[in-house]
């Protein structure tokens, strides 16, 4: 695939516990009780400066924090994390994700310094938020993301179209250009296409913000891996290293982790899942691993079901993108001009 010395972005969790509830999180059956297989844990600072080495980061151009079950706010030592990106890597692009519910405002414009930008996942107002963002506080939200712009922070809103929020779009995209954001983003959600309706959450009326629904898999997949494109790589909150966070979403309420594909194929070549862990080996010995070099790349020309990687076809896949259907930005008003 690629070595670590063409890797130029890095996505990070730095952590996998979150404030918020939401349905359609991959993490919400966790935390609700339906199983306990997902370990809650931080990265710390110590650990970052182990896995991330100052050399490495300064040949980076992007480090975008996010993840596939944590907010970053959650992680106790976020703000000295950033600043350890900052000083390493002074033109360094860093971003983050959050609900906003996390903190208060003063943590918020310490947080405005260290990065580059910040997205904020708002779904709706004080009538509406609650209802997917589940747990997050309105007023605190507004607050916080309120004292990061006033701080100089560049702020980006987040907003994911639902049936009971869609109307809101041209109020919030007005409240947004009051507050000093930088864009209003709208992503349609693919999630209904696998886990349905229910009576307080259905996708939206207007069929530009409905998601056109999942494609059948391809019987042999022809896969144009993006994150080998962008050479960039991704890192959990459990240290754990692979091409990006969609191979890395191995806790799937009710299925047993240890089945999961990607943790097979892992196990399969490696022995055990602890040897694509960062905080046991360094970055480079796992990206020159028999899993990244072949394992991976000899599963995207095999059947799905015989060898073959269904995520890789679902997200980088000859008949589907991802980025641009899955992720589809369905409108983005740049709120600067």
């Amino acid at each position: 695939m690629y070595t670590l010395d063409a890797i130029r972005t890095l996505h990070l969790e730095v952590t996998s516990h979150c404030n918020a509830a939401c349905p359609q999180c991959p993490r919400t059956p966790h935390i609700a009780g339906h199983t306990g297989q997902l370990p809650l844990v931080h990265l710390s600072l110590a650990q970052v400066r182990s896995i991330l080495e100052e050399s490495f980061l300064r040949q980076l151009t992007h480090l975008y924090l996010c993840g596939n079950y944590g907010d970053p706010a959650a992680c106790p030592e976020l703000l000295d994390i950033l600043e350890y990106f900052r000083n390493s890597s002074p033109h360094l692009r860093i971003g983050l994700s959050t609900n906003g519910g996390l903190r208060d405002a003063a943590w918020w414009a310490r947080v405005a310094a260290r990065v580059s930008y910040c997205r904020f996942a708002i779904d709706g107002d004080g009538d509406t938020n609650h209802l997917y963002r589940r747990r997050v506080r309105w007023p605190l939200v507004l607050s916080n993301a309120r004292s990061y712009i006033e701080a100089g922070g560049r702020a980006e809103w987040v907003f994911i179209a639902f049936r009971h929020n869609e109307h809101q779009i041209p109020d919030l995209t007005r409240l947004a250009r009051t507050m000093g954001f930088s864009r209003f983003i709208v992503k349609r959600t693919h999630r209904f296409s696998y886990l349905g309706s229910t009576a307080d959450l259905q996708p939206p009326i207007n069929p530009l913000l409905r998601h056109p629904g999942a494609l059948p898999m391809a019987a042999t997949p022809s896969i144009s891996c993006r994150a080998t494109t962008d050479a960039s790589l991704y890192v959990s909150a459990q240290g754990l290293v692979l091409p990006c966070c969609y191979l890395a979403h191995i806790y799937v309420a009710g299925e047993d982790w240890r089945a999961h594909p990607t943790v097979r194929l892992v196990i399969d070549t490696q022995g055990t899942l602890e040897a694509l862990s960062a905080l046991h080996r360094p970055l480079r010995d796992i990206v020159a691993s028999p899993l990244f070099q072949e394992a991976i790349p000899r599963a995207w020309s095999l059947p799905v079901g015989s060898g073959g990687m269904a995520v890789c076809d679902r997200v980088c896949g000859s008949t589907r993108d991802a980025f641009s259907d899955v992720m589809t930005i369905a409108a983005d008003y740049n709120l600067c001009d």
